[in-house]
């Protein structure tokens, strides 16, 4: 069969095999007739090289996994030395190694498109409800909305809205763990007017003593105590780490001086907080199954500025 033929039956390209060819991973065909005559033998080691391609394993490594039958053992002859035995023991054990790495690096790219087809749902959702085309959940949005409308002066909003606009980031790039919403879930008016507060103290902040920013930290973590109520520590029993993690990363990033002045005091008490909240209770209860490192980690998810989560 000509190139084009076997370009067709194996879904890639001329131009890619040729490339094959070029890097020795296609062996060349003899030429009859005028053209390059492709056999079974060319068509089966094709379909192998995009298989393993598209399963994920580099193309650098592919001739390695390939190598003798992918060191598939072969029957040892009278009269040989061994060589070859050890030599296959050796390649099967490189192309193990490969394809483990190829299906390690697939089944995270599994995970990610996953979290995205789950985060295209609630999109979707939100829009079809009448919502904005947003991944935050419309009663954070509400929230900060509400907040917005009330604020006194345009400074206390202008906070308002980089706090919203830090938040609605994190939901975007999927920072944000689901626990996260209970904060933001029966708000009230006396709630509303504390948060306001809040963010018109956390605008001065530069201006405050240690212990006036003491003082602000401890009432922003009681709120928040409030807010969650008795689903305190079964909400750090399922926190997702590594979303705690990325999204402290990113309000290290974006976060002012002033923010982090009253983020380290808010940090500190709730640490202790969620410490107390995780230390072990009686059998069957969610405090004794919270792992020792997370209410430090929790911290950063709950509080990553000035008055977050009033």
């Amino acid at each position: 069969m000509r190139v084009r033929e076997i370009a067709e039956l194996t879904g890639t390209t001329v131009r890619t095999i040729r490339y094959y060819h070029e890097i020795g991973l296609l062996p060349v065909p003899e030429v009859r007739h005028g053209y390059r005559d492709y056999r079974l033998v060319h068509l089966a080691r094709l379909i192998r090289i995009r298989w393993l391609v598209d399963s994920g394993l580099p193309l650098g490594r592919v001739g390695q996994v390939l190598a003798g039958d992918a060191g598939r053992p072969r029957r040892q002859h009278p009269g040989t030395t061994g060589e070859t035995g050890e030599a296959g023991e050796a390649a099967r054990s490189a192309a193990l190694a490969d394809l483990r790495g190829a299906l390690t690096t697939l089944e995270d790219r599994l995970r990610d498109l996953s979290d995205r087809h789950e985060r295209l749902v609630r999109l979707v959702a939100s829009v079809e409800s009448g919502g904005a085309p947003t991944p935050m959940p419309a009663t954070v949005a509400r929230f900060y909305d509400d907040l917005e409308a009330r604020a006194p002066d345009e400074a206390t909003a202008g906070a308002v809205r980089q706090e919203r606009d830090f938040i609605e980031l994190a939901y975007f790039r999927g920072d944000v763990p689901p626990e996260a919403e209970l904060l933001y879930i029966g708000v009230t008016e006396e709630s509303l007017r504390a948060g306001l507060d809040a963010f018109r103290t956390g605008v001065t902040a530069e201006g405050l003593s240690d212990e006036e920013i003491e003082r602000f930290a401890a009432g922003v973590v009681a709120r928040m105590k409030e807010r969650v109520g008795g689903d305190l520590a079964e909400v750090i029993a399922s926190l997702d780490t590594d979303a705690v993690r990325r999204l402290y990363e990113l309000y290290d990033v974006t976060a002012d001086e002033r923010a982090r002045r009253v983020g380290r005091v808010v940090h500190r008490l709730l640490t202790e907080e969620l410490e107390k909240a995780a230390e072990p209770g009686e059998a069957g209860e969610p405090g004794g199954t919270a792992e020792p490192g997370r209410p430090a980690e929790s911290v950063r998810l709950q509080e990553p500025e000035e008055g977050r989560e009033r």
